[in-house]
């Protein structure tokens, strides 16, 4: 039987990405739990390797849902305000380094475009899983406080939808961009969201054995930069150091 991993914040590390991949056989699965672009060396890459391989499934992430934003605005530009997709731009490509994203993608061709737009689109926000008796939680970054549900599962792009402009997204939702810890009764919650450099340290961190954040900080590019890779059968960790850091040095 396969074995169950899960990592988060890839950011545009494909090698890193690859080194996972290496180590998985053909029926294990990976989930990965958001934030595939943006501030590593490798544009598109990392995200259509998730896209292109059948064991891999992406949830997503605030730097996956900016760009998406970006791109409705780009669709959608006569049905919005200057206002509205310039906060957008501003606050993706200026604030959150989406530059190298944005000029990658542009390279793609337009089948390739409309496929990412299209993947994007149909990522879980909330995956509930079972595992060796365990039951799991994986978001990207916390469950709204106020969030009701009838009963804990999984959950669509549906939870996110702007309520001004359906054809957008929330993307200051809890669900990707909370950076605090969620607790559910007789669940492992598991997100990722705030690299453990963020909070002056190297390594996941967590609360008992009911939350895990495994954002190891590859989006920092630094020495202590690295991938948190977690087996859920047994809950074995391992970390993947950094191989290749992105070169800020010529953007805009």
């Amino acid at each position: 039987m396969g074995k169950t991993y899960v990592c988060s914040d890839i950011h545009a590390h494909a090698d890193v990405l690859q080194a996972v991949l290496d180590r998985m056989n053909e029926d294990d699965r990976l989930y990965m739990i958001g934030d595939a672009v943006d501030k590593g060396p490798d544009g598109m890459e990392a995200l259509k390797m998730l896209m292109d391989d059948p064991r891999c499934e992406m949830l997503i992430g605030n730097h996956d849902l900016m760009m998406l934003q970006n791109l409705m605005c780009e669709e959608h530009r006569d049905e919005l305000p200057q206002s509205v997709i310039d906060d957008i731009f501003f606050r993706w490509q200026v604030l959150n380094f989406g530059w190298a994203s944005w000029n990658a993608f542009q390279e793609e061709s337009e089948s390739e475009q409309q496929r990412i737009i299209e993947y994007l689109k149909t990522r879980p926000v909330l995956k509930v899983l079972e595992v060796g008796g365990r039951k799991f939680i994986l978001v990207h970054a916390a469950v709204p406080r106020d969030y009701v549900f009838d009963s804990i599962h999984d959950l669509s792009m549906d939870v996110l939808t702007d309520p001004e402009y359906p054809f957008l997204y929330d993307w200051k939702s809890d669900f990707v961009w909370g950076r605090f810890v969620t607790r559910a009764d007789g669940y492992t919650v598991i997100v990722g969201h705030t690299p453990a450099q963020y909070r002056g340290e190297e390594y996941i961190r967590q609360k008992g054995d009911y939350w895990f954040d495994i954002d190891c900080g590859l989006a920092y590019n630094e020495d202590s930069s690295k991938l948190a890779l977690l087996r859920l059968d047994d809950m074995n960790l391992e970390y993947i150091p950094i191989m290749r850091r992105a070169d800020f040095s010529d953007r805009r």
